[in-house]
């Protein structure tokens, strides 16, 4: 969408701006009528997202997943460090299967950011 808002911005509106609608006052009213086009899509975007806000699902902090990650590196590297799990990431070790603290899905979002 941000490309499409793009083409429109580069193409549509800078035509509109240069040389105006005949109808809607021709050149002279082209600046006027070329930005009033983003700022009429602006207003309607921010009453949507206005309108849309009691439908948002806003969940409380169920703590930091920067000081899980940490803790999954260190149990990891460090606690079972003399562990041999056959699997190629290092990682590896802290999920449960394993005998670490941390679920898979915990382990397997760390190992993308890393």
């Amino acid at each position: 969408s941000i490309n499409l808002g793009a083409l429109i911005a580069y193409t549509l509106v800078s035509y509109i701006c240069q040389y105006g609608i005949p109808s809607l006052g021709g050149e002279k009213w082209g600046f006027f009528i070329g930005y009033s086009i983003p700022a009429i899509m602006m207003a309607l975007a921010i009453a949507i997202f206005v309108l849309g806000t009691p439908r948002y699902r806003i969940a409380q902090p169920q703590g930091s997943v920067l000081a899980t990650a940490a803790k999954i590196c260190y149990e990891a590297v460090w606690t079972n460090r003399n562990m041999s799990t056959g699997t190629k990431h290092i990682l590896d070790r802290a999920k449960t299967t394993y005998g670490g603290n941390y679920s898979k899905a915990q382990v397997e979002g760390v190992k993308l950011v890393t």
